[in-house]
């Protein structure tokens, strides 16, 4: 594997969180410009994680759900709940 690539399942990660941000900001009609602002990021920025090339990062999940109205858990890993569980 070279440096540049990532395991299969981290990059699956990170499509789910983009495809789950996109869906939840295109249903609230919210613009990916006024989006991108009110998180203090660029468009661009926004754009690579909703289309899965960037990781959203862990210090803006409160903010991005807290603008977005849901709970921060919807962009948690896939399967967090269940491994603390076991």
């Amino acid at each position: 594997m070279s440096r540049n690539s990532l395991p299969a399942v981290e990059v699956w990660e990170r499509k789910r969180v983009g495809v789950i941000l996109r869906a939840i900001r295109d249903a609230k009609g919210l613009n990916i410009d006024v989006f991108a602002n009110r998180l203090g990021r660029s468009r661009p920025f926004v754009a690579n994680i909703e289309a899965g090339r960037k990781q959203l990062p862990p210090d803006l999940v409160p903010l991005a759900a807290e603008i977005l109205g849901v709970d921060p858990i919807v962009f948690a890993k896939s399967g967090a709940m269940t491994e603390d569980a076991a």
